[in-house]
């Protein structure tokens, strides 16, 4: 797999880093600068040091097979899903692990003891395939999109899952309720202010929900259940997956192939670049794309 950075100034595009091994995902820090990712076959989280241009090796013990990862609202924390179907996390200056069984007292307790333990599976079922993870401070709740299950869900501060937005059926539908909104197959999730963004892939939509009018949909940029390629304020996606966002300006994987960029104020959309190789996972600061491509 490769590394690649790509200038949002000029339009080039560099090749960071090139390995055999599976990168699942990857998030760029401010307090490291630095881009986490979390490498599948050896069962770690590594960072790409974008200083030094060198691998740093951040933790092995007792990671098995890592998929999505994301950071806290200051980069402090990394959170993590592994193979253990439990999401547990890091404090990056020290490395102390510690387990999602609440973060406030009971984080700071776990990860003086190095303790991990894996994410408590009630009150509903957590082995399901979490595609994304992203993390929320103000509501201490880490949001999960579940791609089997046709919903989005939260973990609270107890560690519980509960579900939050999906009929569990994949098919369209808006509603004023959370729990009646029908997505199909929703992947890719990100957080601008207090509006949550949602990839619906097999709708072919990017969705936004806004905190500070009940969750209720406020707005949806592309057409449901028609697929396209085509940019600007009526634009189309063809299978958006995941995404990230500098500021107000979110960038999507569409179609497995194509950057695609949303600029939230004018609700416009511009393909910003493309390649002939899949990209599996993107990331993002105030001058540049990070992604992975196979």
């Amino acid at each position: 797999m490769k590394l690649n950075k790509f200038s949002l100034k000029d339009g080039s595009t560099e090749v960071l880093m090139e390995t055999d091994d599976f990168i699942f995902s990857i998030a760029f820090s401010k307090e490291t600068n630095g881009i986490f990712y979390s490498n599948f076959t050896k069962n770690n989280i590594s960072m790409f040091d974008l200083n030094k241009k060198d691998i740093v090796l951040y933790k092995e013990d007792n990671v098995l097979s890592p998929k999505s990862i994301c950071l806290n609202k200051d980069h402090s924390r990394l959170f993590f899903e592994d193979n253990n179907d439990g999401i547990s996390g890091f404090y990056i200056k020290s490395a102390l692990v510690f387990s999602w069984t609440g973060y406030y007292s009971k984080i700071e307790i776990e990860s003086q003891q190095n303790s991990r333990n894996t994410i408590s599976k009630d009150p509903i079922e957590m082995r399901t395939k979490v595609n994304c993870i992203e993390y929320i401070d103000d509501s201490n709740r880490l949001f999960i999109s579940r791609y089997k299950k046709y919903s989005i869900d939260y973990i609270d501060d107890s560690g519980k899952i509960y579900k939050f937005m999906g009929s569990g059926k994949p098919d369209f539908c808006s509603s004023t309720n959370p729990s009646n909104i029908s997505f199909n197959c929703p992947t890719g999730l990100c957080f601008i202010g207090n509006n949550l963004f949602v990839a619906d892939t097999n709708n072919h939509i990017i969705r936004c929900f806004s905190k500070d009018n009940e969750w209720k949909e406020m707005s949806m940029i592309g057409i449901p259940t028609k697929d396209g390629e085509q940019d600007g304020d009526r634009a189309t996606f063809r299978y958006p997956t995941e995404m990230c966002n500098f500021d107000k300006n979110m960038f999507i994987i569409d179609n497995g192939n194509k950057i695609r960029k949303i600029d939230i104020d004018k609700n416009e959309v511009k393909t910003v670049c493309s390649t002939n190789s899949f990209i599996k996972s993107i990331t993002c600061d105030q001058e540049y794309i990070y992604w992975t491509e196979l």
